[in-house]
């Protein structure tokens, strides 16, 4: 029986996170929900989380998250650790009808049991293919994830963290370069933390789909997952004319390899 592996995504917000990911499974198949690649015997399924955040307008529901109101978020999860992660997001001040203020908090639910036995089903029914699932998360909720996975998972399950995190096209600093080792004690030091952050965010600043509340939330937390980027397994750069590196470099982590092919010998 072929890899079962759980991979955990994180990235700054503006490091093309979303971009590279696509871009790598451009040469799947997309069937009953999963992409499907038979070159190279893999098959990706996406975690897709419930969320009570308003929907952006570049987002697709069912795809991106599937977005219910906070009744029907509470209802479906309940507080039930043993079947969710649940995490909280950024805080948005709403203004009521009366002129009140009610800050609201976006939260996020994970259905990690229903996941796994997602994919044991797909691993019983493909024993010849690999099977990757990804969830794209920040770095508590990688923790979460790794922890009830610890608790609820099995051993036939590989665990991965990885990183994503965006650099200008010229790369000054040779971060493409780097060892892993040499990548996480760069983003250790708090000067560089602060230069990625501040680069991403005039990128965010630049497409006008951010509000004051938002970039200064983002800012905060792509500060936090920089400095615990040791906890993470790889580190993947993506430099902003080299989107090519960034998915070979992904498709590495993940294992995603062509199958040899046979060689004909006369006739």
């Amino acid at each position: 029986m072929n890899k079962l592996k759980w991979i955990n995504i994180s990235g700054v917000s503006g490091s093309g996170k979303d971009t590279v990911i696509d871009k790598t499974l451009e040469e799947f198949e997309e069937k009953n929900g999963y992409w499907v690649s038979e070159n190279t015997n893999t098959i990706v399924v996406k975690l897709i989380p419930e969320t009570t955040r308003d929907k952006r307008t570049n987002e697709i529901d069912g795809l991106s998250y599937h977005f219910v109101d906070e009744n029907v978020f509470e209802k479906k999860t309940n507080n039930n650790l043993e079947d969710f992660v649940i995490r909280t997001g950024a805080k948005h001040t709403i203004i009521e009808p009366d002129g009140s203020e009610t800050i609201k908090e976006d939260k996020y639910a994970y259905n990690m049991k229903e996941t796994k036995n997602q994919i044991l089903n797909l691993q019983a029914l493909n024993p010849d293919k690999n099977i990757i699932v990804y969830s794209i998360v920040d770095v508590d909720g990688m923790k979460a994830q790794k922890e009830w996975l610890k608790k609820y998972g099995e051993n036939t399950i590989e665990y991965k963290s990885e990183m994503i995190i965006a650099c200008d096209e010229k790369d000054k600093n040779n971060l493409n370069r780097k060892s892993q080792k040499e990548l996480k004690n760069y983003f250790e030091d708090k000067n560089n933390q602060i230069k990625i952050i501040q680069e991403n965010t005039n990128r965010m600043k630049q497409r006008g789909s951010e509000n004051i509340e938002s970039l200064k939330f983002r800012l905060e937390h792509g500060i936090k997952q920089l400095e615990e980027i040791s906890k993470y397994d790889d580190v993947i750069i993506n430099q902003y004319n080299n989107l090519e590196k960034a998915v070979e470099t992904l498709k590495t982590f993940w294992g995603i390899e062509e199958k040899e092919k046979n060689l004909v010998l006369g006739e």
